[in-house]
């Protein structure tokens, strides 16, 4: 893994009330469901979905690091 550590990164998730709630993308790796304090409906996020595109982003940098290096 690079040194990007996206899980301290703020990610805005939006109700259907129109509230947008703010965590973490770690946090929603873990456990991906959010509780909106307007409504009190639960949102569930795609957590694999999110780990896979985290992961992703993550080998991507690496790779960009490391043509940067040659």
């Amino acid at each position: 893994m690079s040194g990007l550590d996206l899980d301290r990164e703020k990610i805005d998730v939006d109700c259907d009330c129109g509230t947008t709630v703010t965590s973490t993308i770690g946090k929603l790796r873990r456990s991906p469901m959010l509780t909106c304090p307007k409504c009190g409906a639960t949102i569930q996020v795609d957590g694999s979905d999110l780990d896979r595109n985290v992961r992703n982003v993550d080998r991507a940098f690496d790779r960009a690091i490391g043509r940067i290096g040659q």
